[in-house]
């Protein structure tokens, strides 16, 4: 990961000198503390025609903020307000963008030159033409970063919004054939390691970071930037006392401690060479591949349900947490339920309690499979388990016998088969193969498997037409979600789950009011049991019937 840090608009601090090959020196409109030196000491330079936090705004740093020591990095007068306009009034054009650079080149031949600007709606023809004006990168900065000082209304109302802008600039230097010419940064919003990876999906190359390494130095996120002396925590602040307040080793130490985990979480922006299918295009595989699942039957129209106010609790630790440490605030929490419906989550989990090593847990998808009707598991497991997936390992959850929380309902909790499953290679070559889905997607083409066999058991057997036998609770990786006609304390109990450790925990109250007040699994299932269908001539129905992968058995399921 590169080690480049950009000063801003703000001037060259002495106090950076020692440091100057890993400082980005950076040319605003206003042209503050720019000087031949700070370029020839620069790697690269950076010219800043827009800020996606501002989009079409400039900049304005209030009078009683350029201190004798801003104005002396700035270059200008103490006590007096500054304006950074937009645009650049020395540029109207390509060839007058290329002078800029050419300009930064003719002092510094050697220096990369990058351009930041925000996302309008033409930013590839922006794109386009920084290319042609000579420069190494483009960093498209998007509306969701910028400190306090920036308006709301222009972040959020003005640009386009960063997911939409960097595949239109990658797709149309591509078109252009000269992708691979210039650079792509994202900025404006990259938080966390997450965040990079879905740029880099999206057609970036890497990223920039702001309020990331504003938060690991203590930043609140409070909006306090611009007002009176600045940061109240000493961050973004020209007042000599309150910066005083940010000791520079703690604060060396939370930033630098969180790049090794963002260098083990972006390590696929380090694979050589890029994916021939973009994510769009996966995207559009998967939906195609789901064009043969049985549509729902119409279901005729009916006021909406109304819910008489859940309630959901949630807990999150480094320290793996027991389920029963979720019983007294669930059952404090009753009265945002009426026993009708209820569950838990849990993420995170710890492997012993279903008897694997953390290896399987992380990799295998957890089936969770309710059986409201026992007797047919064996049917569930032969035409959706044995044809479709390779199981690792089964953990039976059975019912206690101390429910349900409201007889009348007359449904006793299911009993839960959990299955740590991979999706068996031969199934998941032939799905990629029929979708046109390349080797290193295979892992989406997986989760998409495993999406749509829950689709189709749930449409076998828990139809919402026929009888309600079984149903997938959950299917994600390292997660377990589990409901009953009760309420959320009552699955601990119910499935003897007192010493289940995770480190992320939900409880869930329903609390439903009209219409039905209850279903059999406390809800209706969440996991696969619909589907967003897009029109098309390509027929979406099939024999209610095991999964059409080709390994599929010929045993009956519906």
């Amino acid at each position: 990961m590169a080690d480049l840090h950009v000063l801003g608009r703000g001037g060259y601090p002495e106090s950076l000198y020692p440091y100057r090959e890993h400082v980005i020196t950076q040319i605003a409109t206003g042209m503050f503390g720019v000087r031949e030196e700070t370029i020839l000491w620069a790697p690269m330079v950076e010219l800043k025609y827009a800020q996606g936090a501002k989009p079409g705004l400039g900049g304005h740093l209030l009078g009683d903020k350029t201190t004798v020591t801003v104005a002396a990095m700035r270059e200008t007068v103490p006590w007096v307000s500054l304006f950074s306009p937009f645009p650049f009034h020395s540029v109207y054009s390509v060839e007058d963008h290329k002078k800029h650079i050419d300009w930064v080149r003719s002092i510094k031949p050697e220096a990369l030159v990058a351009v930041k600007v925000s996302t309008p709606t033409d930013i590839d023809m922006v794109a386009v033409g920084s290319y042609h004006a000579g420069a190494n990168v483009l960093q498209v900065d998007g509306g969701y970063g910028g400190t306090g000082a920036a308006p709301e209304i222009a972040k959020k109302s003005i640009a386009m919004p960063i997911e939409l802008a960097l595949p239109r600039v990658h797709r149309f230097l591509e078109q252009e054939g000269i992708r691979d010419e210039i650079v792509i940064m994202a900025s404006g919003g990259i938080r966390t390691a997450d965040d990079l990876a879905k740029a880099i999906a999206l057609g970036a190359d890497g990223g920039v970071l702001g309020t990331t390494e504003l938060v690991a130095l203590g930043c609140t996120r409070c909006g306090n930037c611009e007002r009176g002396r600045g940061c109240p925590f000493g961050l973004t602040t020209t007042d000599p006392e309150l910066s005083q307040l940010v000791e520079p080793d703690w604060g060396r130490s939370g930033s630098a401690g969180s790049t090794p985990r963002w260098v083990a979480r972006t390590s696929c922006a380090t694979c050589p060479g890029r994916a021939p299918m973009d994510r769009a295009d996966l995207a559009e595989a998967l939906i195609a591949s789901a064009r043969s699942l049985e549509r729902p039957a119409a279901t005729p129209i009916r006021p909406v349900e109304a819910e008489g106010g859940c309630g959901v609790i949630g807990a999150a630790s480094n320290v793996p947490l027991p389920a029963r440490a979720l019983r007294q605030p669930l059952a404090q929490m009753r009265n945002r339920g009426n026993g009708k419906g209820g569950g838990i989550a849990a993420a995170g989990l710890v492997p012993e309690f279903f008897g694997v090593g953390p290896e399987t847990l992380r990799e295998d998808h957890l089936l969770a499979v309710a059986y409201l009707d026992g007797s047919v598991h064996p049917q569930v497991e032969a035409c959706f388990v044995e044809p479709t997936f390779e199981v690792d390992h089964v953990v039976e959850l059975p019912a206690r016998g101390d429910g349900p929380a409201d007889p009348a309902a007359g449904i006793r909790p299911p009993d839960v088969r959990c299955y740590l499953v991979r999706v068996r290679p031969d199934v998941l070559t032939s799905f990629a193969r029929e979708h046109g889905i390349p080797h290193e997607h295979l892992e989406a083409a997986a989760d998409e498997i495993v999406y749509q066999n829950s689709y189709r058991l749930n449409r076998a057997f828990y139809s919402a037409t026929g009888d309600k036998r079984a149903f997938v609770l959950s299917h994600g990786k390292d997660l377990l979600v589990l409901k009953v006609v009760g309420y959320g304390d009552h699955v601990i109990r119910w499935y003897g789950l007192e010493e289940l450790r995770a480190h992320v925990w939900i409880g869930h109250h329903r609390y439903p009011t009209k219409g039905r007040m209850w279903h059999p699994g406390g809800a209706h299932p969440f996991i696969g049991s619909t589907r967003h269908w897009c029109t098309t001539a390509t027929s979406l129905t099939t024999p209610r019937s095991a999964p059409t992968w080709p390994s599929a058995t010929a045993t009956r399921c519906s």
